[in-house]
């Protein structure tokens, strides 16, 4: 899979190209533990995961409302290779979301673009879209400084050429 991945310097973008074996989309129980998966059985591969929210846990981020738990129990839920060892077996929210963080951590899986955006989808016209999304990430940079680089995925000659006219103009 073909990505572009923009490096800002200062405030103008520089264009490479740069490719992935696998895209994870989402940095949720799943999403880690295809990564952990993919770094122990083909470590050969690189990957990168997409996450539009800016942090890991998926819906066990998301939802923090109290009394959230899972309906099913963490010794079927949870990862194999990291069997779950805390002594309730039906967790709680912030439980999951710590065993889901820690498994990233414990397993280095650090190749996480934060936030993602989407880019026409639902009809809206890919060159806006690819603006909002230029001046989203621009924004979300310039509030931390610690992203060092920017993943582009682009599906597609179209969005391909309006991510890159968006970020260079």
């Amino acid at each position: 899979m073909s990505t572009v991945a923009v490096s800002l310097n200062g405030d103008r973008p520089h264009e490479t190209a740069e490719h992935v074996d696998v895209l994870i989309v989402g940095a949720g129980l799943s999403g880690i533990g295809s990564a952990c998966h993919l770094q122990a059985k083909s470590p050969g591969k690189t990957f990168a995961i997409l996450e539009a929210r800016d942090a890991i846990g998926g819906t066990w981020d998301l939802f923090r409302y109290p009394g959230i738990r899972s309906d099913s129990d963490m010794f079927t839920l949870g990862y194999r290779f990291r069997p779950w060892e805390e002594a309730k077996a039906i967790a709680d929210g912030p439980a999951i979301r710590s065993y889901i963080r820690d498994t990233a951590r414990d397993h280095d899986v650090d190749s996480i673009a934060f936030p993602a955006i989407s880019c026409g989808i639902y009809g809206f016209p890919i060159e806006d879209a690819a603006a909002i999304a230029a001046r989203e990430i621009c924004t979300a940079l310039d509030a931390s400084t610690t992203p060092s680089r920017v993943l582009l995925v682009a599906f597609g000659e179209d969005v391909y050429s309006a991510l890159c006219h968006a970020t260079t103009s």
